[in-house]
């Protein structure tokens, strides 16, 4: 409240300035007072929607980390984490966010991204729909030139050779869990022939 209290008094501060020196203004602050009446107007409802997202999460999150075809699943709400104790302590939810990963590899988040329904495939995170991305350790990890060896062999203690980072939303959540088995229990070609192709491109 108070930010945004904040953000229109130095909205009008900034156009007054603007006017008494016959500045132009910037696009930018004219939008600040819509945006903060639509983040108040939202807020009203903020503590149902982390509710389900986190309760959702927590379902999927078991349910993944049930499933044959799911090598380890990453989420401060399941028991298993290890840093669970602290997170069951500092939060009330465990929030909306669950990595994973497959025991079949790229070959497998290949089928998964071509075969879910429900989900999206993309990469942001906290929408009212559900949204996954495959993370290839390599690509992001290895290519980055700040991280030091241990770094490097930290961050593959968590990810293996890729992370499936899911954002939960709002739809059913048992319509979430079957969209992930039967995308997790598909086949499909581009997963079969997926790994040996970028492999070739990395190499180029």
């Amino acid at each position: 409240m108070a930010v945004m209290a904040l953000s229109v008094i130095l909205t009008d501060i900034f156009n007054n300035i603007c006017r008494i020196f016959d500045l132009p203004g910037c696009p930018l602050f004219h939008c600040v007072r819509y945006n903060a009446w639509l983040i108040l107007r939202g807020m009203e409802t903020l503590p149902l929607r982390i509710a389900k997202h986190s309760e959702s999460a927590l379902e999927i999150a078991r349910f993944l980390e049930a499933h044959p075809k799911v090598e380890r699943v990453i989420y401060p709400g399941l028991e298993s984490h290890p840093q669970h104790a602290i997170a069951a302590r500092q939060m009330k939810a465990p929030g909306g966010m669950i990595g994973f990963r497959l025991k079949g590899g790229l070959g497998a988040a290949i089928t998964l991204a071509e075969k879910v329904k429900v989900f999206t495939y993309a990469t942001s995170l906290g929408h009212p729909t559900s949204l996954l991305f495959y993370y290839p350790y390599d690509l992001y990890v290895d290519a980055a030139p700040y991280y030091t060896a241990e770094h490097k062999q930290r961050i593959r203690e968590w990810t293996g050779d890729g992370l499936i980072r899911a954002s939960i939303g709002l739809e059913s959540t048992r319509d979430l869990i079957e969209d992930l088995d039967q995308a997790l229990n598909a086949r499909t070609v581009k997963g079969v022939v997926g790994p040996a192709i970028y492999e070739l491109l990395k190499k180029k």
